[in-house]
């Protein structure tokens, strides 16, 4: 059965920048169904209970319905953060990338199907590319996949728009 670490090692492998994944467990692909990939993005400024709520809310209710197989937690890199929260009273401190993607990867109840993207990824299309690439390698194998964008309540989708759109109402 092929895996998605298999490809993500393919594509990877020529990366400069040294981007590796890192799932506690190498999700499984069907080739019989379309493996979904949650891509769930935000400031996570910290990441908190909350934000891991709504990603295990998501995959329980729907892994079976819609063969959710994956995670990609994908942080804003810092300026965006800090442009997010530029006119904040008081002042928010802003938590570099490193050390939000570190809190997601240490939280003892992270899900073993999940990876913090958190490395710039060094192709021409940058993260985009990345997509295209595991799916272009996944339909050599008959294996269909689609990302699926994921939201907390509170986030209304702006930008990034992928196949599908989840927004978790836990």
């Amino acid at each position: 059965m092929p895996t998605l670490g298999r490809y993500l090692s393919t594509i990877l492998d020529g990366n400069d920048k040294g981007v590796q994944f890192r799932f506690k467990e190498n999700p499984q692909l069907d080739k019989g169904r379309t493996n979904v990939i949650l891509v769930y993005y935000g400031s996570f400024n910290p990441p908190h209970r909350g934000h891991l709520a709504v990603l295990w809310h998501a995959y329980h209710q729907l892994a079976k319905e819609l063969n959710i197989v994956a995670a990609f937690i994908r942080p804003l890199h810092d300026d965006r953060v800090r442009s997010k929260y530029r006119d904040s009273k008081p002042q928010t401190l802003i938590l570099p990338l490193d050390d939000r993607a570190r809190l997601w990867e240490e939280d003892p109840h992270f899900p073993p199907w999940a990876w913090v993207v958190n490395e710039p990824i060094n192709f021409s299309g940058g993260y985009d590319t990345l997509e295209k690439k595991i799916k272009a390698h996944a339909e050599k194998d008959k294996c269909k996949i689609r990302f699926a964008q994921l939201h907390g309540p509170d986030c209304t989708p702006k930008d990034h728009f992928h196949e599908m759109t989840i927004i978790s109402n836990i």
